[in-house]
């Protein structure tokens, strides 16, 4: 449940101690638009980070926050240390979203997988992890490689954990209450609950 999981590392009640934690909490975070978290999980050296954080804060909520998608679900692989530095590490891990319109070169309903190999480091003093960098790949047509990092607004991904190239969110969005749902293959689904309808995958 998301009390249990990611609700702490939300309000602060816990660090990331593993990067898997960084991982799941920045998913959710996109989901629940909680920008304050994305920014605060994100390591200084990443070549997105401000020190600027108003501004930053506002161009994340003016199109960073995959408001254009439904977030279905998390597949995370095993946490790789690097071999050179203990505070360094990698996984690899899948997503699946789904448009909730149609736009650019999708259509309301259709599911798009983007896979990133994430790298996070470790603060030595109190080891918590963060979100460094990513290469990316979707299996979108013409898309399939966007570690380059291309500017074009049409590209849907320029590191998904940063959450650049989307679109506003919509005005009067329901709130919603977000549950993991862990399987034996590391497969995250994300529950969303409206009112008293249940969508989940």
């Amino acid at each position: 449940m998301y009390g249990d999981c990611c609700g702490p590392l939300h309000k602060g009640e816990r660090k990331c101690l593993t990067m898997t934690d960084v991982l799941r909490s920045r998913y959710t975070a996109f989901s629940y638009r909680n920008i304050k978290y994305v920014i605060s999980t994100t390591h200084e050296s990443c070549r997105d980070y401000r020190e600027d954080k108003v501004v930053w804060a506002k161009d994340l909520d003016k199109g960073g926050m995959f408001d254009s998608f439904e977030f279905v679900k998390l597949q995370a692989g095993e946490e790789e240390m690097s071999a050179d530095d203990k505070n360094e590490g990698f996984v690899e891990f899948k997503v699946t979203l789904r448009a909730k319109e149609d736009k650019y070169d999708t259509v309301a309903g259709q599911e798009t997988v983007i896979s990133e190999r994430s790298r996070f480091l470790r603060n030595s003093d109190d080891g918590s992890w963060s979100y460094a960098s990513g290469d990316v790949r979707s299996d979108v047509v013409g898309l399939e490689d966007t570690s380059s990092m291309l500017n074009e607004e049409k590209v849907i991904v320029k590191g998904f954990m940063m959450g650049e190239g989307w679109n506003k969110q919509e005005e009067n969005k329901a709130m919603i209450h977000t549950q993991f749902q862990e399987n034996s293959s590391k497969s995250y689904c994300l529950a969303t609950h409206t009112h008293n309808n249940v969508s989940s995958n």
